[in-house]
This record gives C-alpha cells, sequence and structure tokens, in this order.
C-alpha cells in the first residue's frame, strides 16, 4: 500500500512539473522531502489511502484540472494492472468458464431427459385412462 501511495505522491508531483511547465530537466529535482513529508504515514498512525485521499484534496483545492487528471491516471494504471493480471491468470479464468459451461450444460441435458422421461410417463397414463375409459 506504502508504494502505491508513494507512486501516486511521485505521478502527482510529475503531473504538477509538467503541467505547470517545469519539467525541462527532471521535475524530480524540484520535489524535496519535505514537500512529500505531509503526505507519508507511520505504520499504524493512519491508513496509507487517507494520506492518499489529503494529497488529492490539496491538489484538488490547488488545481482542480491536475486532480481529475492525476485521478484518471490512477483509473488508467489500475485497468492495465488488472488487465496483465487477467492475461496473467488466463488459463484459471478459462477454466472457471469451462466447469461453467460444463455445469449448465449437465444441468440443461438433465432437465431435458427428465422432462422427456416425464412426457412418456404421460402419454402412458393417458393411454392407460383411455384403455380404462373403454372398458
Amino acid at each position: 500500500m506504502r508504494t502505491a501511495l508513494n507512486a501516486v505522491v511521485v505521478a502527482t508531483a510529475v503531473t504538477l512539473a509538467v503541467l505547470a511547465g517545469e519539467a525541462r530537466a527532471n521535475p524530480f529535482q524540484k520535489l524535496s522531502d519535505e514537500d512529500l513529508a505531509p503526505y507519508r504515514t507511520q505504520t499504524g498512525a493512519e491508513a496509507p489511502y487517507r494520506a492518499g485521499e489529503r494529497l488529492l484534496a490539496d491538489l484538488e483545492a490547488r488545481d482542480a484540472y491536475v486532480s481529475a487528471a492525476l485521478v484518471d491516471a490512477a483509473i488508467v494504471r489500475f485497468h492495465d494492472r488488472e488487465a496483465r493480471r487477467f492475461a496473467n491468470d488466463r488459463h484459471a479464468v478459462l477454466l472457471a468458464y469451462g466447469v461453467i459451461w460444463v455445469v449448465v450444460v449437465g444441468f440443461v441435458l438433465l432437465l431435458w431427459r427428465r422432462q422427456r422421461r416425464l412426457n412418456h410417463e404421460i402419454v402412458e397414463l393417458q393411454a392407460k385412462i383411455a384403455a380404462a375409459e373403454r372398458r
């Protein structure tokens, strides 16, 4: 979680520097540890995402556009990470879908056989009723 928070802080700094036109050489040279200190958390003192929320609130107060851009970048990064995770777990996912399809097809076949048997019993009962009515 701390790594994700650090990534958000760094991404924010880069975004601010780029959008402000300060990214001529290296935007990280202008970002000091003192700038990031309010957003670092001590273990057990605060949930790391709270520091990220504070960072976003401060950034939004300064520039809503940059804040929105950072949130969008985080969403895209999350989506890309999940897409890679799916690609890595593709075998398990496809196996799970295969099992589900086998269960569904098996259930449908079971219902089809049961319905066929019931229809056969109905025909037999109708034949018995017709024979009993003829007597």
